[in-house]
C-alpha cells in the first residue's frame, strides 16, 4: 500500500550524488526562470494569458522542487511536502487550461475559484497530517507504519489521498482534455469565417502547446505517484526530458499571442489596405 505514498524517500535513497541534485534541480531553476520571463513579458504585454502561462511556471517550480527537497531525507520538509504534494498536482492542469481559455479572451474572473477548488478542498483535508507528531508523520510516509488501527486521522488522512490519486486525478485529466479540445474547436470557429495567416500560425502553435503539455503532465503523474523517482536512472531521464519540454513552452508561449491582439493586427492590417487601395 505504501508504493502510492512517497517510498523513495526511504533512507537508504536519501542521500543521492551532487551530478543527482544538478540534473533534478534543472527544471527547478527553467520553471522559475520562465515564470519571471512571462510576468515580465506581462507587466509589457498587459495581455492576461502571459500571467496565466506565469502561473503554470510557478506551479511547475513548486513541484520540481519539492522533488529536490524531498530527496534531502529531512522529517519536517517530508511531513510539509507530503501534504503539498497532491494539491500542487491538482492545480497543474487547471492553471493551464486557464492560460488555454485567457489566449481566447474568454477567461471571467469566478472561473479561477471553480478550476482551483478541488486542489484547495484537498489540501484543507491533508493539513489534518500535520496534527500528528513528527516522528509518526515521517515514519508514515516512509511506510514503517503497517496497521493504522491505533491511528484514525492517518487512515483518514491515506484515505483522502487515495482519493486523490485514484479519483480525483483521473478524472481531472479526463474533464480537461475534453475542454481543452472545446476550446480548440472554439478557436477554430472564430477563425473559420476569415482567412488569417497569423491566426492559423497561431492555432498550430497552440496545438502544439497542448500536446507537449500533456506530455510533460503525463511524466509528473508517472514520477510523482509511481515511483519513477525512485531509480536514479529513470529520475535523471524524467529531469532531462522535463528540462526540454519546460524550453520548448516557454519558447512558444513567449511567441503566443492572445486573439485579441491579432484581431488588432488583422484590422490594422485591413485599414492599411484600403488606404493603399482607395
Amino acid at each position: 500500500m505504501r508504493k502510492f505514498f512517497y517510498i523513495f524517500v526511504d533512507n537508504k535513497n536519501a542521500l543521492v550524488s551532487t551530478i543527482d541534485y544538478i540534473i533534478s534541480s534543472v527544471p527547478v531553476v527553467e520553471s522559475l526562470f520562465a515564470a519571471t520571463i512571462m510576468l515580465l513579458l506581462f507587466r509589457t504585454t498587459k495581455e492576461k494569458h502571459h500571467f496565466q502561462l506565469s502561473i503554470v511556471f510557478v506551479f511547475l517550480f513548486t513541484f520540481y522542487l519539492m522533488s529536490v527537497l524531498f530527496y534531502s531525507g529531512i522529517k519536517e520538509i517530508i511531513a510539509v511536502m507530503f501534504v503539498l504534494s497532491l494539491p500542487v498536482t491538482l492545480s497543474i492542469l487547471p492553471s493551464f487550461y486557464l492560460y488555454l481559455i485567457s489566449v481566447n479572451n474568454n477567461l471571467k474572473p469566478f472561473q479561477k475559484q471553480i478550476h482551483y477548488a478541488p486542489a484547495v478542498v484537498i489540501f484543507w483535508l491533508m493539513m489534518l497530517f500535520w496534527l500528528e507528531p513528527v516522528s509518526v508523520q515521517y515514519n508514515f510516509v516512509a511506510g514503517n507504519i503497517g496497521d493504522l488501527s491505533d491511528f484514525p486521522l492517518l487512515k483518514f488522512v491515506q484515505g483522502v489521498y487515495k482519493t486523490g490519486v485514484y479519483v480525483i486525478i483521473n478524472a481531472q485529466l479526463i474533464a480537461y482534455m475534453v475542454l481543452i479540445l472545446l476550446e480548440l474547436r472554439s478557436y477554430r470557429h472564430q477563425i473559420a469565417d476569415q482567412y488569417s495567416l497569423k491566426k492559423q500560425m497561431n492555432l498550430s502553435a497552440l496545438t502544439y502547446i497542448i500536446l507537449f503539455f500533456f506530455l510533460l503532465y503525463i511524466l509528473i503523474i508517472l514520477s510523482h505517484f509511481l515511483g519513477v523517482s525512485k531509480d536514479p536512472v529513470s529520475c535523471s531521464i524524467f529531469n532531462l526530458v522535463s528540462s526540454g519540454i519546460i524550453v520548448f513552452l516557454l519558447i512558444r508561449g513567449f511567441k503566443h499571442r492572445s486573439v485579441a491582439v491579432l484581431d488588432d493586427f488583422d484590422q490594422q492590417f485591413s485599414n492599411e489596405n484600403e488606404s493603399a487601395n482607395p
